[in-house]
């Protein structure tokens, strides 16, 4: 487009590269997401490309980079972000020389995420320590290309069924595996009881603080597969978001857990 002028690559993705611009009438700095141009003639990624932004789009999170527009130039599609000059969140080093505790921040994504996951519509499906960056001692995550989304009913029953597991309670599990499967014929309640006092029973007494969430809802989801109860489509996204971001918690401030913000 005319009217956005690349400045410098800064990032690049499977689908995708990142640019620096710069809009020359607003006069501001962007971020430009491009279809890579091999991409451009399938329909397949056009298709994925389109998608994400539109989910993009719908997002609006102080949290969350703001999406300004999304065109379509000589066939290639892109995507015109705000630009995010903050500190990558794994540039420790960095981190402390700005004056940042460490602690603070990991405590602060941990909060961000886990709201996202119990109080919002949607939580970034990809939350690595590219995706993520602190500014002004915020946390702002960057490229909501992969969006998850949980019901209001399946984010209640997944707080309601991790505080099951802290209560050694196997009924609790049980009635989460039903609210939160698709269950389209009889299930064998009894055989259903005792695959959740088996899992339980690898977790023993432990301290909500200190349990895996990911691992949890791994568990979950194998309970349902053992006894043929569908999962709802979000689930599976929500495990590799929230093991991908108890990684980044870890290197950043190992005394933090996720599940203990929860």
């Amino acid at each position: 487009s005319n009217r956005y002028l690349l400045e410098e690559k800064i990032g690049s993705g499977g689908m995708a590269f990142i640019y620096r611009a710069r809009d020359l009438q607003t006069k501001q700095t962007v971020a430009i997401k491009v279809l890579r141009e091999e991409y451009t003639k399938d329909t397949e990624f056009v298709s994925r490309f389109d998608r994400e932004a539109k989910a993009m789009q719908r997002v609006r999170h102080n949290n969350i980079v703001e999406v300004y527009a999304v065109g379509n130039d000589y066939g290639i599609p892109y995507i015109v972000m705000e630009y995010i000059d903050g500190i990558p969140i794994d540039d420790t080093d960095r981190l402390r020389e700005e004056g940042y505790d460490l602690g603070e921040i990991g405590e602060k994504l941990a909060e961000n995420y886990v709201r996202q996951i119990l109080d919002e519509a949607f939580f970034h499906a990809d939350p690595h320590p590219g995706n993520i960056r602190i500014r002004d001692g915020k946390i702002v995550f960057l490229d909501m290309g992969m969006m998850g989304t949980l019901s209001e009913r399946d984010r209640r029953t997944i707080s309601q069924a991790v505080k099951g597991v802290a209560r050694n309670d196997p009924e609790a599990c049980l009635e989460a595996v039903l609210k939160l499967g698709v269950v389209s014929g009889d299930v064998d309640r009894r055989q259903l009881y005792k695959d959740c006092e088996t899992m339980l029973d690898r977790y023993g007494s432990i301290d909500l603080g200190t349990m895996d969430l990911s691992q949890v809802v791994t568990d979950i989801m194998e309970i349902m597969k053992k006894n043929h109860i569908g999962m709802p489509g979000g689930l599976s996204m929500l495990v590799r978001g929230l093991a991908t971001v108890e990684g980044v918690v870890v290197d950043v401030a190992p005394d933090i857990s996720v599940t203990q913000v929860a």
